[in-house]
């Protein structure tokens, strides 16, 4: 006996299968009875994210980093995520090792997302092999995150460093100009859709999305040569990736962490209303933000549930969602919109 998959938005529900049994005697005897899978509230424990490195560039607990400052403060706040929140998710709770040093050891499986920011190629191998192992034990079902956002990327591109993303053949470049919304392929997306229309946030305002105003400081790195389920949301001029999301394998590329420093709203503004922000590129960088962390910690908390969603029509994960759940991600994304899931 096995119980059904449970999908974004019906992750809360406690679902129930009728088993009879039938005993060949004479007369003939039947019983039926159902069995209840309990499923626990996801807001009421922690959601526990651990920053592999307290130090440096795209970390989230080293005191001198304002480059993650928003992207940061909006995890943090309880008015955006949170029991109490916009976005209904368990109370996020960010540890890290001490200042200037590396998580060692073997991470906890109580972490649901690990950010691997604060110069990962300072990382050593042994660091790197602590997040393989815990992304190779859960991966699928937890968030990973990776902050390359330094020219420190030699140890990435030559391979000397083995890493999640160079197991997934991921291609490294440095800058060819300012971050800029992605309009090709990647618009066509459910992922996309989501964080640009669905949003709980509300809706990016197309407004030129090649000039939206983030900071960068050419010294940053991007991703080419995507493949599988690895969709770009900001790129360059050259069209490399800034900023990846591989729902397959729930992980995210940032190539800059000075996007999301000061240039976005504060958290108390986003959760007054993204409508009440007058000027369009503050309101374009905000929204993006809030909904991508939306995305974000839903893939986190729901793992699968939610990043299932998001595959790419055509691969092969898709097609195995597919037979598995009876409907296409596309499918499942459009019945959860339809309940207007998105916008709590």
């Amino acid at each position: 006996m096995g119980f059904p998959k449970l999908y974004f938005p019906n992750t809360g529900v406690s679902p129930s299968v009728t088993v009879t049994v039938a005993l060949a005697v004479n007369p003939a005897v039947t019983a039926s009875f159902t069995v209840t899978q309990q499923e626990l509230d996801p807001t009421a424990a922690p959601l526990n994210v651990l920053d592999v490195r307290n130090a440096a560039w795209g970390s989230l607990t080293w005191a001198s980093d304002h480059y993650l400052t928003r992207y940061r403060e909006y995890l943090n706040s309880p008015q955006l995520f949170g029991p109490t929140g916009k976005v209904k998710t368990g109370r996020v709770t960010i540890s890290g090792p001490t200042a200037g040093a590396s998580f060692s050891g073997a991470i906890p499986d109580s972490y649901a997302y690990v950010h691997a920011g604060g110069q990962p190629a300072h990382y050593s191998q042994s660091v790197h092999n602590a997040v393989n192992e815990w992304f190779d034990a859960y991966g699928k079902e937890r968030l990973l995150v990776y902050v390359v956002d330094n020219a420190l990327i030699n140890p990435f591109k030559d391979g000397t460093l083995k890493t999640v993303l160079s197991r997934l053949n991921v291609v490294y470049k440095t800058t060819n100009g300012a971050p800029r919304i992605s309009t090709t392929a990647s618009s066509t997306t459910k992922l996309y859709q989501y964080i640009m229309v669905d949003g709980p946030f509300g809706a990016v305002p197309t407004t030129d999305l090649t000039n939206v105003g983030w900071y960068w400081d050419a010294v940053s790195s991007t991703a080419d040569g995507l493949n599988g389920n690895m969709i770009k949301l900001l790129e360059d001029a050259g069209g490399n990736a800034y900023l990846f999301i591989d729902p397959e394998n729930n992980l995210m590329f940032l190539g800059e962490s000075n996007i999301f420093d000061l240039t976005q709203a504060t958290a108390a503004v986003m959760a007054g209303g993204a409508d009440k922000i007058a000027d369009v590129k503050m309101r374009q960088r905000s929204v993006f933000l809030a909904n991508l962390q939306a995305w974000l910690l839903n893939a986190a908390q729901y793992g699968t549930g939610w990043t299932d969603m998001f595959l790419l029509p055509g691969t092969a994960a898709y097609d195995r969602v597919t037979e598995k759940a009876g409907k296409t991600p596309v499918q499942l994304y459009d019945a959860a919109k339809e309940k207007n899931a998105f916008r709590q």
